[in-house]
């Protein structure tokens, strides 16, 4: 699983379990917002083992954010003019009296617009939003007419 097989890569070399963050663990709070690397530290195991005694404990409902591309990469991916933002997050995940929602369920716009666009102008405003309001029809507000 580390290293993947012939012709398959695995999806955690490169990434690393410092870049995997639990936001639930069931039973387990005092673990939601720490990485897995974090834990297994704590723990004084390894990665994986730490990975799959989590799932074990926790009867397989773990959820987790992976971040699985670098700072340098996303900037550059923002930048081009095919890119829409989205989000396959929910907003009615707090309905079901979660703490602590998955990111995308409330932060990608607020990170894309607020960080990205505001703060690290790596795109404008009109740029991040032209292509999402095209494709909901919105033409006059993505040409700023």
């Amino acid at each position: 699983m580390r290293e993947g097989l012939p012709g398959w890569t695995s999806p955690w070399r490169g990434v690393g379990f410092q870049r995997v963050l639990l936001v639930s663990v069931r039973g387990r709070s005092e673990l939601d917002g720490l990485t897995v690397a974090e834990v297994a530290r704590r723990r004084g195991v390894g990665d994986f083992q730490t990975a799959f005694d989590l799932l074990l404990e926790a009867e397989g409902a773990v959820q987790i954010t992976r971040y699985a591309l670098s700072e340098d990469d996303v900037r550059l991916v923002m930048r081009h003019p095919w890119v829409m933002v989205a989000s396959d997050g929910r907003a009615g995940v707090l309905a079901g009296g979660r703490e602590h929602p998955h990111p995308r369920s409330f932060g990608t716009f607020p990170r894309v617009l607020g960080y990205y666009c505001c703060e690290q102008h790596v795109l404008g405003l009109e740029e991040a939003a032209a292509l999402s309001c095209m494709r909901e029809g919105l033409f006059f507000a993505a040409v700023g007419v």
